[in-house]
């Protein structure tokens, strides 16, 4: 089988692994670059799936057109896509994200899009939000774009990263349950569509544990991981329909229990990291995961 793995030429773990379990098997995998990928009218491509890993920071730029072009052609042929152009508009949308996933039950934050920095202040002045509180962009990942409006001051500091016709979140700030240290933690779970079912399945997830009172727990703003024995009562069940409500594969799917043990929808990430200690802390490999349905379809 020939399989397509659709990101920059910047590889990270989960990309690696994927190429080197692809080859184990005794398939054919090359990565495609969105920028380099050969798209011919009236040409198929030559592969016989393709696995996004698609990654967009801004809905305004060339890199989200390259990937949706690529995604549109492939899909034009009827050559299956794991994480296929409405999963990856929806989870790079975390608007969309929750506005989906809150339609089937599940908890999530309070969650409002507005445009432009001053519609911001209008709610402060407003008093339409309760102190404190979220904004964040609505695309990106690895806690970018993402702020803590403490008062005044921290919203007109705020304000000063957006355009006057920027889209922006504004969200509820729920209070996380914390760890023995007095950090707060929440959860990273693994979702993938079973090979043979085809129904979503939570594999199983860690702890992220923040750092210096810093209340981002993203392992890239130094929070760190702790080991999670079973996942906590509803979580897997709520894992499994946030994955079917935004129509994706395969993601990494955030959770967080407030002070008082509700679960809480935080982000869906189709194009989440990976590494040998998440797989350890989990006891899985989802890109093994990853190629059983790629195998399957």
């Amino acid at each position: 089988m020939k399989i397509g793995i659709l990101r920059p030429e910047i590889l990270g773990y989960a990309e690696n692994e994927l190429l080197r379990i692809g080859w184990e098997r005794g398939h054919q995998v090359e990565v495609i670059n969105p920028y380099a990928a050969q798209l011919s009218v009236g040409i198929r491509p030559e592969v016989d799936i393709l696995i996004s890993r698609a990654e967009i920071e801004t809905f305004g730029d060339s890199v989200m057109d390259a990937y949706f072009r690529v995604l549109d052609f492939y899909g034009a042929w009827s050559i299956p896509i794991i994480n296929g152009k409405q999963a990856t508009l929806n989870a790079q949308d975390k608007f969309r994200t929750h506005a989906l996933v809150a339609m089937t039950g599940v908890h999530t934050p309070r969650t409002v899009i507005n445009y432009g920095a001053q519609a911001i202040r209008d709610s402060f002045i407003e008093g339409r939000w309760n102190l404190p509180y979220v904004i964040k962009k609505p695309y990106g990942g690895r806690g970018k774009g993402v702020f803590f409006v403490r008062c005044k001051d921290d919203l007109e500091e705020i304000a000063n990263f957006f355009s006057e016709c920027e889209p922006l979140i504004v969200q509820e700030y729920i209070p996380l349950e914390k760890n023995k240290q007095g950090d707060f933690v929440d959860m990273r779970l693994w979702a993938c569509r079973n090979a043979t079912t085809e129904k979503p399945e939570c594999l199983g997830g860690f702890y992220r544990n923040s750092a210096n009172g810093n209340f981002l727990t993203n392992l890239c703003a130094g929070g760190r991981i702790s080991k999670m024995s079973t996942v906590p009562d509803g979580v897997s069940d709520m894992v499994e329909k946030s994955l079917e409500a935004i129509t994706a594969d395969v993601a990494g799917i955030d959770v967080a229990l407030s002070q008082d043990g509700t679960p809480y929808l935080i982000e869906v990430n189709i194009s989440f990291d990976s590494g040998a200690e998440m797989c350890e802390a989990i006891g899985v490999s989802i890109e093994e995961k990853i190629l059983d349905l790629a195998e399957s379809r």
